[in-house]
C-alpha cells in the first residue's frame, strides 16, 4: 500500500523452487521468474531431471493467473523479466542445451517473448 504495509503474500509448494526476478505490468499484475527442479501448476518438467526456469503471473491481489514452463531438455535459468506496452512479457536467463530450434550445447543466454492471452485460462 501507499503507506508501506504488506498487502499480500504468497510462497510456492513446490521444493526446489527459486525466484530471480520480478516485474510488474499496467495492471499492477506481478510477473515472478526463476528456476525449478520441480513442475510447476501442472506444467512438464524436461525429460532429464535438470531445472527448468519459469514465469508466474499473479495479479494485483496476489492470485495466480498463470504459469509458463520451460520443459526442454537441459538446464535453464531464469533470471530477468521485463513487460511490453502490448501486455507481453519478456524473459531473459541462462541455458545449457537446446531452446526451441536452437541447438546449442554450451552455456548460452536466451531471451523469450511470453504472450500472456495464450497463457491465460
Amino acid at each position: 500500500s501507499k503507506a508501506g504495509y504488506r498487502l499480500w503474500t504468497r510462497q510456492r509448494e513446490p521444493v526446489n523452487t527459486t525466484a530471480l526476478a520480478i516485474a510488474t505490468d499496467k495492471d499492477n499484475g506481478v510477473f515472478v521468474a526463476g528456476e525449478t527442479g520441480t513442475s510447476l501448476d501442472g506444467q512438464s518438467m524436461g525429460g532429464d531431471g535438470d531445472d527448468d526456469s519459469f514465469v508466474i503471473k499473479y495479479n494485483s491481489n496476489g492470485d495466480w493467473i498463470w504459469t509458463e514452463q520451460d520443459a526442454t531438455p537441459g538446464y535453464q535459468l531464469g533470471t530477468g523479466l521485463a513487460t511490453a506496452p502490448d501486455g507481453s512479457v519478456l524473459a531473459v536467463g541462462d541455458i545449457i542445451g537446446p531452446l526451441d530450434a536452437n541447438n546449442h550445447r554450451s552455456y548460452d543466454t536466451f531471451v523469450t517473448k511470453i504472450v500472456p492471452a495464450v497463457c491465460e485460462p
